[in-house]
C-alpha cells in the first residue's frame, strides 16, 4: 500500500494517506518502466475471424462491484493476516505486485490457488526482459554452482543444467517456446552486469562465467539461503535494497497514523481541516 504525508490544516500538521488503487491500463507499445516495474503486464492478441465475441456496452459493474467490497468485508481479518507462499523466482517489488491476487486465489479455494501460480509461472516466461524471470535466473545459478562445487561453468553447460529443471521454464522459453540459448542467457544477466568471458574448463579455453561475478549480485538479489528473511530488521545501509527499506517506512507510517489526530478550528468547514476515513471503513 502507497502512503504519503502531507501537512493539512492551519497548524499543518502532517498526515498519513493511502493512495493505493489498483488501474487497468490498455496500450499500444511498451509501459513507461516506472509503471511497468509496479504491475502485472497481460499480453493481448488480436482475436481470430472465427471466434466470437460478447458485447460489454450493456454491462454495468455496479452489482460486481458491491460483491466485491461485501466478500472483502467478509474475509478482512483473513486477507490482513495473510502470508501466501510465493514462487521462488519473486522477490521485492515483483512479488509486491502478485501477493494480493495469490492471497485472493488461495482464500477462493478451489481451482484458483493453482491457476495465479501457472499464471505466474507463464508471465515469467513470456517476457524474457522481465526482471523476475532474471532473479529466477539467478537463483538457479547459484543452486548450480552450490550442488556442483564448481567455481567456473561454461556457457553450454550452464545452458544444459537449466534446460534439465523441472518446474522451471527454460526448456520451453519465450515465444515461440523453445529451449533457452546461451544468447538469452546473455540477455537476462545483463542487467545484473555479468557477461560471459573467457574461462579455462576442462583444460580448454571457453566462454562462459566465474562464480566470483555473481557472488555481489546474489547477495543483492536473492534472499540468503537458510535465513528467514521475514524476521530480519529493514535498514537502509544494511544490505537491504531501497525497496525494502520504504515498505518498512510505509510500516511504520501506517503505525504512526494512530498518533496523527485531526485538529480542527471552531467554524472551520475546509476540505484539508477534514479528518480522512479512518482504516477501518475504508475499502
Amino acid at each position: 500500500m502507497s502512503v504519503y504525508v502531507r501537512c493539512v490544516g492551519d497548524d499543518q500538521e502532517p498526515r498519513a494517506f493511502a493512495t493505493f488503487a489498483p488501474k487497468c491500463i490498455n496500450l499500444i507499445g511498451c509501459l513507461h518502466p516506472t509503471l511497468h516495474d509496479r504491475a502485472i503486464t497481460i499480453r493481448l492478441q488480436r482475436k481470430l475471424k472465427d471466434q466470437l465475441i460478447t458485447s460489454l456496452h450493456r454491462f454495468s459493474g455496479a452489482d460486481l462491484q458491491r460483491q466485491c467490497a461485501r466478500w472483502v468485508a467478509d474475509h478482512r481479518a483473513r486477507i490482513e493476516s495473510a502470508d501466501p507462499d510465493l514462487p521462488q523466482a519473486l522477490f521485492n517489488r515483483t512479488a509486491d505486485n502478485w501477493r494480493p491476487l495469490v492471497t485472493l486465489a488461495d482464500l477462493a479455494g478451489g481451482h484458483w490457488a493453482e491457476r495465479v501460480r501457472a499464471a505466474i509461472v507463464a508471465a515469467l516466461a513470456s517476457n524474457d526482459e522481465d526482471e523476475a524471470a532474471g532473479a529466477m535466473l539467478l537463483a538457479d545459478v547459484r543452486a548450480m554452482f552450490k550442488d556442483t562445487g564448481a567455481t567456473k561453468m561454461s556457457s553450454s553447460a550452464l545452458v544444459e543444467s537449466l534446460h534439465g529443471l523441472k518446474e522451471r521454464p527454460w526448456s520451453e522459453y519465450g515465444k515461440p517456446p523453445k529451449p533457452i540459448t546461451t544468447n538469452r542467457v546473455a540477455r537476462l544477466l545483463k542487467p545484473f552486469g555479468i557477461k560471459p568471458a573467457q574461462i579455462w574448463e576442462d583444460d580448454k579455453n571457453t566462454r562462459g562465467y566465474d562464480r566470483v561475478q555473481f557472488v555481489d549480485t546474489f547477495r543483492r538479489y536473492l534472499p540468503e539461503e537458510g535465513v528467514d528473511q521475514s524476521a530480519r530488521p529493514l535498514e537502509p545501509n544494511a544490505g537491504a535494497g531501497l525497496e525494502d527499506y520504504q515498505s518498512a517506512r510505509t510500516a511504520e507510517i501506517l503505525a504512526d497514523e494512530k498518533t496523527l489526530k485531526p485538529k480542527r478550528d471552531a467554524g472551520s468547514s475546509g476540505l484539508a481541516d477534514q479528518k480522512p476515513p479512518s482504516w477501518e471503513t475504508r475499502l
